[in-house]
């Protein structure tokens, strides 16, 4: 599918209701330093005016290394716990609802769209006999283990084997040690990272508490890959 190797299609056939003005260069660019943050471990930082989409692009391109396997293990961060639990809850309505995504990417939506949102029924949820793996939280999406679910397909060099996973979590929360074992007992660590808008109105006034910040985002976030691994990491900020 040309959409699972281009963000902008992604953007143009599936979130076509979201993004419903014309590109302008300044979006053509974020899209194009998103794009490269997944497939190339870059690492940014890009300021873009209020109410120019930003937030609604961070969002859909997690969606996009999500379904489309290209980003293992995403992690979105927000200045608050809130905002990042609203961001997981808006990509989690858009997986359960999106009749093109289901079309053309069954592999993922399609057990994602038996729980009926519920997260008992991720829990238990088994195909061919066996668990999927998915996981349905407020904080975690995990697509299901593929090869348990669909064994006849070919991943064509993606993650796709034991699913990809979203998770979020607040700039001033716990960030250090994410690590997830999968169900092959391999350690997956974050392998791309989106901390948006992660000042609030108050923190912003406050000179220290915006350095705090700042050092958080070198000291740990940009650490979370492990030693001596380099992940994608975006920061758009307004």
């Amino acid at each position: 599918l040309e959409t699972t190797h281009s963000l902008r299609r992604f953007l143009e056939v599936y979130l076509s209701d979201v993004f419903i003005l014309e590109w302008s260069q300044a979006h053509l660019r974020a899209i194009e330093l998103l794009e490269d943050s997944v497939l190339q471990n870059r690492r940014f930082c890009l300021s873009m005016p209020r109410g120019s989409g930003k937030s609604s692009l961070c969002g859909a391109v997690l969606l996009w290394a999500f379904c489309t396997g290209h980003s293992p293990y995403s992690v979105s961060i927000g200045a608050t716990a809130k905002s990042a639990k609203q961001r997981i809850a808006n990509i989690k309505s858009t997986l359960r609802f999106n009749q093109l995504l289901l079309d053309d990417y069954p592999e993922v939506i399609a057990p994602i769209r038996f729980t009926g949102g519920e997260s008992r029924r991720a829990t238990g949820q088994k195909a061919n006999g066996q668990a999927t793996d998915i996981a349905w939280g407020q904080d975690q999406i995990r697509s299901a283990d593929l090869q348990t679910t669909f064994p006849w397909m070919e991943t064509e060099g993606l993650n796709t084997r034991y699913g990809c996973i979203i998770e979020t979590a607040s700039i001033d929360g716990e960030i250090r040690g994410k690590a997830i074992e999968m169900s092959d007992g391999t350690i997956q660590r974050p392998t791309f990272v989106v901390a948006d808008d992660i000042q609030t109105r108050e923190s912003a006034k406050n000179p220290d508490t915006v350095l705090h910040r700042e050092s958080i985002v070198k000291g740990d976030v940009m650490f979370l890959g492990g030693p001596g691994k380099q992940i994608g990491i975006a920061v758009p900020i307004t």
